[in-house]
């Protein structure tokens, strides 16, 4: 962990923190931002501080993060596990970038009330652990983004009135009718399927 990121850490006062995770530990200057309304862009859990992927494996850091509730993530480089996730269950937004190594959403279980979720490049069976185990109604919209996921059976949200689903953006790796269709009965308020032009 950088000395700066480690005095923001120790130092910080307020109740609530948002992680972000970078090969070095270094702060990300700029974050780009996959939601189109403008709401849901000024709610965005941005980090307050940076770790490395070995600072998850350290005693003192983990706790001392623990302290907080916990709730934003943002993951800026390639993890073998994302189960620590599974941890912070006051999660709002979740943002992971370079998801390669993700097979399944079980870390969300335990994550009742997020808000954002954008995820890169995982190979996923289904939406079922986003939705599991009741959250609070009427307290959050949700936003849902995938970029270049697979997804092999896209089941897993519920009616509007229980998902709030008020974003739902796929950017296709492999973009076809037939999936375009599946998610446009999701019933999200907004729902965008991107295709690069190249792909068509």
């Amino acid at each position: 962990m950088l000395d700066t990121q480690r005095e923001a850490l120790f130092s910080r006062e307020s109740d609530y923190l948002s992680v972000g995770i970078t090969e070095t530990g270094a702060k990300v200057s700029a974050i780009s931002v996959p939601w189109e309304d403008t709401a849901h862009a000024f709610n965005m859990k941005i980090p307050d501080v940076y770790i490395t992927p070995q600072d998850l494996r350290d005693q003192e850091i983990w706790e001392r993060i623990g302290s907080f509730t916990v709730v934003g993530c943002y993951i800026f480089t390639p993890l073998p596990d994302y189960s620590f996730l599974a941890k912070w269950p006051s999660l709002r937004d979740i943002s992971i970038r370079h998801g390669k190594a993700i097979r399944d959403l079980s870390f969300m279980e335990s994550i009742k009330n997020w808000s954002m979720l954008y995820i890169e490049d995982a190979v996923l069976p289904d939406l079922l652990p986003l939705y599991q185990g009741g959250r609070d109604k009427g307290l959050f919209s949700t936003c849902l983004g995938f970029y270049h996921c697979k997804i092999a059976n896209i089941i897993g949200i519920p009616p509007w009135s229980e998902s709030c689903l008020s974003e739902l953006l796929i950017w296709p790796k492999e973009p076809s009718a037939e999936e375009m269709t599946a998610w446009g009965k999701c019933g999200a308020l907004k729902f965008r399927y991107y295709i690069n032009k190249q792909a068509q």
